[in-house]
């Protein structure tokens, strides 16, 4: 099943910090958390939704970025897609594509390298 980019709505927020909370893992700092996107919360929930692009397949949460301004993303993944190259491949395409409908681009470099890369389970792949 392929890999989709979106924008959640203000009513998907749940679902995005669930998919995240159920991601993190003791042993490994996260690349991004439930508490970074609280934090953002501060600019109201539309403006929270909007800065976090995610990635799908099928119904289920597979990716999730906070853009944290046009050269720079935090970038969380489901543990078990971390070694999925062509999705990957996929999602560093959406995060750096400034024809992606639904993801505002990240010009930074660190996205264009290293997500095909393998990361352990959990760490930023920048």
């Amino acid at each position: 099943m392929a890999i989709a980019v979106a924008v959640p709505g203000v009513d998907e927020l749940a679902g995005v910090l669930d998919a995240l909370a159920e991601w993190q893992d003791d042993d490994e700092a996260p690349p991004l958390h439930p508490g970074d996107v609280g934090g953002y919360g501060r600019f109201g929930p539309r403006a929270t939704a909007s800065a976090l692009p995610t990635w799908s397949v099928g119904r289920r949460v597979a990716a999730v970025a906070r853009l944290d301004g046009p050269a720079l993303a935090r970038l969380a993944v489901a543990p078990d897609l971390v070694r999925d190259e062509a999705r990957l491949v996929r999602v560093a395409r959406d995060l750096t594509n400034p024809s992606a409908a639904s993801c505002p681009p990240v010009s930074s470099s660190w996205a264009r390298r290293p997500l095909v890369g393998a990361a352990p389970r959990g760490r930023a792949v920048g």
